[in-house]
């Protein structure tokens, strides 16, 4: 395959930001497919539920298909959606990074967090609030992403490679995201085995 914005035979957008130009270009090729990717909806978001309902009415039903990366997401859309459309919903979940089990690495590591760590959806707080009750693994936690929580050691960006070595090294990973669905963190410390803690209000 070949990427061009020359007479397209697919039309693929991933998140929003991406949706108008997707919408142009079907407008000039209309034989080509167009999919629209929908991410998640951002629900600690004021006034999100207008915001979603004007995605889905300028853009999501101009679409040929339309995938969400988990069927929580698709639930989540589906009081936005008519039935027929809801119907013909795909899920395709998002590749994992390229991570891989290092049975040569010490797991020497108790904790660890991926992500946007002040990102109150992937609710860091509990995190916090767990290990400041283990006092003495308080400071056992790795954070790496693009926000510093302020609390435990934080990474900053990492490459691939250091990431793969930080998950063979730990023997947890959190997740206690309030509305993420699976998260990739949670497939990758399987992956390399170490153990996700996550929550049970996250499907």
């Amino acid at each position: 395959h070949s990427i061009s914005n020359d007479n397209p035979d697919l039309i693929y957008s991933n998140d929003p930001t991406g949706y108008q130009d997707a919408i142009f270009l079907k407008q000039k090729y209309s034989q080509a497919h167009l999919i629209l990717n929908f991410l998640d909806i951002p629900w600690h978001f004021p006034n999100i539920e207008k915001q979603t309902q004007n995605l889905v009415n300028r853009f999501l039903y101009k679409a040929d298909n339309v995938t969400t990366i988990s069927h929580k997401v698709k639930k989540d859309l589906n009081q936005f959606l008519k039935k027929e459309i809801y119907e013909k919903i795909k899920v395709i979940y998002n590749p994992t990074k390229d991570v891989y089990l290092d049975k040569s690495i010490k797991k020497d590591n108790d904790f660890l967090f991926v992500g946007r760590a002040n990102d109150p959806i992937k609710r860091f707080k509990l995190v916090k609030d767990c290990l400041e009750k283990i006092k003495e693994r308080k400071k056992n936690i790795k954070i790496c992403g693009q926000e510093d929580p302020n609390f435990g050691n934080f990474l900053g960006y990492v490459t691939d490679k250091r990431l793969n070595e930080l998950y063979n090294s730990s023997n947890f990973v959190f997740l206690p995201s309030k509305a993420e669905g699976i998260g990739l963190p949670m497939i990758e410390a399987l992956i390399c085995g170490a153990f996700p803690i996550t929550c049970t209000d996250n499907e």
